[in-house]
């Protein structure tokens, strides 16, 4: 194969814009010529389309490994010919709008996907106060993380929108039928409405997949439906089983996948430093400025569009020497999607104040706790150095 053209060379993680190969090109796909009748937004898809085609094809031989090393940066932007944006448009058309479809369950609820938008729909599996009590702590864990110096692209909080109590007879009368029957909502409960945490895109779930799931199941778990609704756990505070001593698969699960540490030391991804940091800023403001044990928090990689256009301002540009802007001024685009760290699930979250009992308490919780944490004492440098930065953020936070 001849080599790739310049602007291809950096792959899926890269920031560079998507554009054809040269101007004639640009001009032959796109149709900007007299006789061409092809509507803007078609054109952008079409070069879209035929742009990813060709890094498809330069990248056809890259090994599992190095291609999740390159796609499971959070800093990452992929490509996906999938879009959050056609479904958005297919649910108008096919008539499911804002309808509710189930995308993951947790301790106290079942998440439903409201079609046709980005809200994530959070159905209580009791009676008690859990779903009220993530309400809370949400909107406050939301306000405190952004008014901290942890910056947005680094950890991200999901928008907390509304709450339904069980006995509101209004909202239960308007959308009760929008759950799916396999629901089985026999009896109305609480309901709690935030931002929806996008899924990972296609081509990083099929790079797990190609790497990690056992050879016989990987067709398998790729044309399985409830595996593009993947949020990847991020658990730097715990290795995998021996595979050796562990019962064979025999499925493969990408919803809330766990990715270990030892996986992350696989791929040899540095700046997951920079993860443990700013998850020790993060729990920091918890114990500090919340007042929570942050009891059962989580701490996902998920996608979000890249942003909307914002015109750098005058005082930026003039009187400056030139340089490129493209990367400070992108385009809202979900089919160019950033992986980021998100922190959610407030439900268990217990208050705390600054005596000797809730110290015990927020340690307790920090142990008992999924294994985001790095932990203290263990037997890798790479993972002393995770809890050493994990340290450090927290008491820079603190």
């Amino acid at each position: 194969m001849s080599s790739p053209p310049k602007h291809l060379e950096h792959g899926f993680g890269s920031d560079q814009p998507l554009q054809a190969s040269n101007p004639k090109s640009r001009r032959e796909v796109s149709g900007t010529g007299t006789q061409s009748s092809r509507s803007p937004s078609f054109n952008e898809d079409l070069l879209v389309a035929l742009t990813l085609e060709e890094r498809l094809d330069i990248e056809h031989d890259e090994k599992p490994v190095a291609k999740l090393a390159r796609m499971l940066s959070v800093r990452s932007i992929i490509s996906t010919t999938s879009s959050f944006a056609s479904k958005m448009e297919a649910a108008r058309k096919g008539g499911y709008l804002g309808m509710y479809r189930s995308i993951g369950a947790g301790t106290c609820g079942i998440v439903f996907e409201e079609l046709g938008t980005v809200n994530a729909i959070k159905l209580a599996k009791t009676d008690d106060s859990q779903l009220w009590n993530d309400y809370q702590f949400h909107t406050m864990v939301r306000e405190k993380i952004m008014a901290s110096p942890i910056k947005s692209e680094n950890l991200q909080v999901p928008k907390c929108l509304w709450f339904a109590k069980s006995d509101d007879k209004k909202w239960w009368d308007l959308h009760r039928h929008r759950f799916p029957d396999q629901s089985r909502v026999e009896r109305p409960r609480d309901v709690l409405c935030t931002e929806r945490i996008l899924p990972i895109p296609k081509e990083l779930r099929h790079a797990i997949i190609d790497a990690w799931c056992p050879e016989d199941l990987r067709e398998k778990a790729k044309a399985e439906p409830t595996n593009r609704d993947c949020l990847i756990r991020v658990y730097l505070g715990k290795r995998r089983r021996d595979p050796t001593t562990s019962r064979p698969l025999k499925m493969f699960q990408l919803r809330n996948y766990n990715l270990h540490v030892d996986q992350i030391m696989e791929l040899a991804i540095e700046e997951y430093g920079e993860v443990a940091e700013n998850m020790g800023r993060a729990l920091a403001v918890l114990h500090w400025l919340v007042a929570t044990d942050a009891r059962d928090v989580e701490f996902v990689l998920g996608s979000a569009p890249t942003p909307k256009p914002v015109p750098l301002a005058a005082k930026d540009v003039v009187g400056k020497a030139p340089r490129s802007t493209w990367e400070e001024v992108t385009s809202h685009n979900f089919k160019r999607r950033a992986i980021r760290l998100w922190l959610l699930d407030f439900n268990q979250c217990r208050p705390i104040s600054r005596d000797d009992e809730s110290v015990k308490k927020a340690v307790q919780a920090f142990f008992e706790n999924d294994p985001y944490y790095p932990r203290p004492l263990t037997k890798t440098s790479t993972e002393q150095r995770l809890w050493t930065k994990f340290k450090a953020g927290y008491l820079e936070a603190a």
